[in-house]
């Protein structure tokens, strides 16, 4: 079972060593549609002493999936990246990068659609502010000024083009609704949903010293109900005083309350009477503590003049304002099933979040006091639930929908006192609304009880159409203009239809299964068209037929790559008889280990083919970014590194054609082994010990029957070229010549050696440099004896005469050119010039002062 990827496990642990099912975030790139550097989560599931094999950690869906018809858009939200968004177009098939550039964390979006204009509005809720947009441009604020958790943007069916027109409703975090016109007015809150609300303007009796209905005290006092109170809503308020003893005041629900999830909220004035002292100044004092309980947990916070301070806390995370009732609201939200409390005070700090204590507590509020504390008044307590989703109305900008957990809610704005009219009972957890681009149809689901809730009357009614469905996991929910409901779950795509839920099936190969089943993200463009995001972001389209059709679009899921596949992955790349224990102990060197801890790590991941019409010419059929960047220090530099040693390997070649994505990660490998050894050679000699390690390991000391073929021209190939396409096999022949006379301990001795400074006969110039590549055969050669126009002489008969043993399969093809083959076949200057030995490569890179061979016929000279 894959493990929740958590911070905790973020530390740097993996320096000595990754544990089984450890987790921790990899930098890459180019995966799914994306061609972003972006981080994912992965966790180890196989680990040996040299090897640590990782998966995806985490799902990499495409989420909030947004269809727009009028534009003939798809927008995608991807779960990993709360900042980036992603848009398909659906006429061009291409993909777009739209981002949202802001570091917020998206909570929720909502769309509108002008049907005359094709105008669409986007809205976003996140945790600081939310944002609209028009028409994909840039994001504006809409001024709610902090944590926006659920939104929508009304009438679901709009015809004006005006802005003003439109209404923003954005739920902050304290559990307040606020509406917002088009226009440049700041939102506003409307009418709280609120089960209970007491203004203390009525008692038991006409006198002020009588508590309402379930108010209590500990201790007997005076007067209570003062008209000190806050003016816009009412005359009274409750006075929580000490007078000469300890003063508890006690709000009792739990009689009433049954919700898991509500808001206990309430306005409070301290009073700062005789706390002033002779200069002016407010000193500092306590006024008093709050406790909120329920099903015996509880949790209390203490009200000082410079704060709100948490339980056992020395530091305020709020402000409280003193001497006034403006804007003084204290609000706790309460999670009853994990004994969880959100405080929010009146000031701009942050919300607290603290666990509540195991106390006996009866579910109340109690307001208590000492001698010496500041009096306080609290006034329009209420108890209200949380608003779970919000959806708009079909056409009344105005109205706006919300679910509860015990039912869904309509705010009715033309009431003679607007207020909200509950339109359909039931007990649960409404984890978002979706609703046709028309408003004619709305669909609710609870994920918790799999329950689905429909309206097909633009959500006058609403009725229970769960039905026969029997599913894991739902996750997501649409609906389209003919009233069809489709929910994305753990088991692929479900349709209502003719009130029973029918299983969108799919055409794709076993390998798929998987890939398609977890939909995260679903959308209707029309009734024969469904967008689906799923893990690793790819997107079905569903027609008519309920057949998945686009599929070549779709990459296998790296959350769920089969136990074979990791398995021969790991036996491929691990142990003594692995691709990189073998390429280090062919080439005598060692892979580097910049992480010091011994490992190569292979992350079984999704990578988009660069080309995947012609998988056998391109290398990156099957990589990401795979070079030597992972090697440096992650900073301003490198900031995408990871700063150890990683192989990419895509989960589907290993799948489709594991012995061809063997044959090119073992080159990998041998590439990464030999550039840390040498970090200025030279590419064509990278190449060619790459090949030639690469073979050693398929073929042993048996002869490489791969056929190769090399085009020679008069004019010569250049044997250093880094054109790694028309002259990739040349390099490789060069070092099966090297050993075949010289041994593979030869092979070994060409990719350790240094270049000596040598000097140009013809022009008397010493080098000034001392680099590998050509220099280095030259410094090889003199080392062994052998003389460097005699040694590139034998090199070229045995091309040309097929004497190269390892190579059976060998051939030369010539090229465009007069007398090509002439040449080629004469063992003189020509020969040479054939393997273009003249060194343009360094004149065109150094400047022509440094030569270091000099001309075609230069003899080895030792500066």
């Amino acid at each position: 079972m894959i493990k929740r990827l958590t911070l905790l496990l973020l530390i740097p642990a993996f320096l000595f060593g990754a544990q089984l099912y450890e987790n921790r975030y990899f930098w890459t790139l180019d995966q799914g549609f994306y061609k972003l550097y972006r981080q994912i989560g992965g966790v180890a599931v196989k680990v040996d002493s040299n090897i640590t094999v990782w998966k995806e950690a985490a799902y990499a869906p495409l989420s909030l999936t947004i269809a727009d018809p009028f534009r003939n858009m798809v927008i995608f939200k991807s779960y990993l990246s709360d900042t980036l968004f992603y848009r398909y177009n659906v006429s061009t098939n291409s993909w777009n990068t739209w981002v949202f550039n802001r570091a917020d964390n998206i909570y929720d979006i909502s769309v509108t659609y002008v049907h005359t204009g094709s105008r669409t509005i986007l809205m976003l809720g996140t945790e600081r502010e939310a944002y609209r947009t028009y028409n994909y441009g840039s994001w504006v604020p809409l001024r709610f000024y902090g944590e926006v958790r659920k939104v929508a943007v009304g009438p679901a069916k709009l015809y004006s083009t005006s802005i003003s027109a439109l209404r923003f409703y954005g739920l902050k975090g304290d559990g307040i609704l606020y509406r917002k016109n088009g226009g440049s007015a700041l939102p506003q809150p409307i009418g709280a949903l609120d089960f209970y609300n007491d203004g203390f303007e009525v008692a038991a009796d006409s006198n002020l010293s009588t508590l309402p209905v379930r108010w209590s005290l500990d201790t007997a006092t005076t007067t209570i109900r003062r008209d000190t109170a806050n003016v816009n809503s009412g005359s009274f308020s409750l006075l929580v005083s000490p007078d000469t003893m300890d003063v508890g005041v006690r709000f009792d629900y739990s009689d009433t309350i049954t919700l898991n999830n509500f808001f206990v909220t309430f306005n409070i004035y301290i009073d700062t009477t005789g706390a002033v002292d002779t200069t002016g100044n407010i000193r500092k004092f306590t006024s008093g503590k709050v406790k909120v309980a329920v099903d015996g947990y509880s949790s209390e916070i203490t009200l000082k003049s410079n704060g709100i301070y948490a339980k056992g806390e020395d530091i305020p995370f709020d402000t409280l304002y003193l001497g006034t009732w403006t804007d003084n609201v204290i609000s706790f939200k309460v999670d009853a099933e994990n004994h969880l409390l959100e405080i929010y005070g009146p000031g701009m700090g942050e919300r607290k979040v603290v666990q509540m204590d195991s106390t006996g507590d009866a579910s109340g509020v109690d307001f208590t006091i000492s001698p010496g504390m500041q009096p306080y008044y609290i006034d329009d307590l209420a108890i209200r639930p949380e608003l779970l989703a919000l959806a708009a109305h079909d056409t009344l900008a105005d109205f706006v929908y919300a679910a509860t957990e015990e039912g869904i809610y309509l705010w009715n704005d033309t009431l003679s006192t607007p207020d909200w009219v509950k339109l359909f009972s039931y007990q649960g957890h409404i984890d978002f609304f979706s609703y046709d681009n028309n408003g004619n149809y709305y669909v609710a689901v609870d994920k918790n009880a799999h329950k689905v809730y429909a309206s097909f009357n633009k959500g006058n009614t609403w009725s229970d159409v769960t039905g026969d469905l029997t599913v894991d996991e739902i996750y997501s929910a649409t609906v389209d203009t003919d009233g069809n409901i489709y929910l994305g779950t753990s088991d692929f795509v479900y349709k209502l239809s003719g009130g029973s839920w029918e299983k969108i099936s799919n055409t794709l190969p076993d390998a798929f299964v998987d890939y398609v089943k977890y939909v995260r993200g679903i959308s209707s463009f029309n009734p024969d068209t469904l967008f689906a995001g799923c893990p690793g972001g790819g997107f079905l389209v569903v027609d008519d037929t309920l057949k998945c059709v686009n599929d070549t679009l779709l990459d296998p899921s790296l959350a769920f790559p089969m136990d074979s596949i990791v398995d021969q992955v790991h036996s491929f790349f691990a142990g003594s008889n692995g691709c990189v224990a073998k390429i280090e102990e062919i080439l005598s060197t060692q892979m580097p280990d910049v992480d010091k801890n011994s490992q190569v790590d292979v992350l079984l991941m999704d990578i988009q083919d660069l080309d995947i019409q012609d998988q056998t010419t391109v290398e990156n059929w099957c990589f990401s970014y795979m070079d030597t960047l992972n090697e440096h220090v992650n900073d301003s530099l490198h900031p995408y590194s990871n700063h150890a040693e990683i192989i990419y390997a895509d989960y589907r070649k290993f799948y489709e054609n594991p012995e061809k994505a063997k044959w090119l990660y073992t080159k990998k490998i041998a590439k990464l082994a030999i550039w840390w050894f040498d970090k200025k050679e030279q590419n064509w000699l990278i190449y060619g010990i790459a090949d030639y390690a690469r073979s050693k390991f398929f073929f042993g000391d048996t002869p490489d029957t791969n056929n190769i073929s090399i085009g020679l021209t008069g004019s010569g190939i250049p044997l250093v070229s880094n054109d790694t396409t028309r002259f990739v096999d040349l390099p490789y022949v060069f070092v099966r010549y090297v050993e075949q006379r010289y041994g593979i301990t030869g092979v070994r001795e060409l990719l350790k050696v240094k270049g000596y400074k040598v000097v140009d006969p013809f022009t008397g110039r010493k080098d000034t440099v001392i680099l590998s590549g050509i220099e280095g055969v030259d410094t090889f050669l003199y080392r062994q004896s052998t003389d460097f126009e005699d040694f590139i002489i034998g090199f070229m008969d045995a091309v040309v005469k097929g004497e190269i043993s390892a190579l059976p399969n060998l051939s030369i093809t010539p090229l465009a050119g007069g007398n090509t083959m002439g040449k080629v076949y004469s063992s003189s200057y020509y020969s040479m010039r054939g393997f273009d030995f003249n060194h343009t490569h360094f004149d065109s890179t150094l400047g022509t002062t440094l030569r270091f061979n000099g001309s075609d016929y230069n003899k080895f000279v030792l500066g």
